[in-house]
């Protein structure tokens, strides 16, 4: 019988440990740059990380976005940033722009620059003086959570059964 829960534990170290080697993320890099005459040329990069980003600089940027998705297995961490830098230069200039930006995003808020809610949705009306616009979330997977915990209790009741 112990031989049996030692296997069982031995089983999720090595799943637990499986799951933070593969933790898996996904980036994406939007930038919007002036074009021809009065074109704006959207530039997007997937999962090309910070190299990519210094290969890959976006200069003379009307507008920047970063989307980032981290997966750890049992939480899912979520991230985003987004610099208007035509919006930032105009004010600056004292030419007021209107703006609103709302992004509805998984998981529960860990922090954010946000001005406001619109029902689940983030909401931001103006830009701020010093920073991009940001947000950060965590998500449970709680299947994975659910599981872990039965295959838990199940350990334990076989032990003293």
């Amino acid at each position: 019988m112990r031989r049996g829960i030692l296997g069982f534990w031995i089983g999720v170290a090595l799943t637990y440990l499986i799951l933070t080697l593969t933790a898996s993320s996904s980036t994406l890099d939007v930038d919007l740059v002036p074009g021809e005459g009065n074109g704006i040329v959207v530039a997007e990069r997937v999962d090309q990380g910070p190299l990519g980003r210094l290969l890959n600089p976006g200069i003379a940027t009307v507008g920047t976005l970063r989307l980032t998705k981290r997966n750890w297995g049992l939480v899912t961490t979520y991230g985003q940033e987004l610099g208007v830098t035509a919006v930032r230069l105009a004010q600056q200039a004292g030419t007021q722009i209107a703006l609103k930006v709302t992004l509805a995003i998984p998981g529960a808020l860990v922090g954010t620059n946000a001005t406001g809610r619109e029902g689940g949705a983030l909401v931001w009306t103006e830009i701020p003086p010093d920073a991009p616009l940001w947000v950060r979330t965590r998500a449970i997977n709680w299947p994975v959570v659910t599981f872990a915990t039965v295959a838990i209790a199940l350990s334990f009741w076989r032990r003293t059964g």
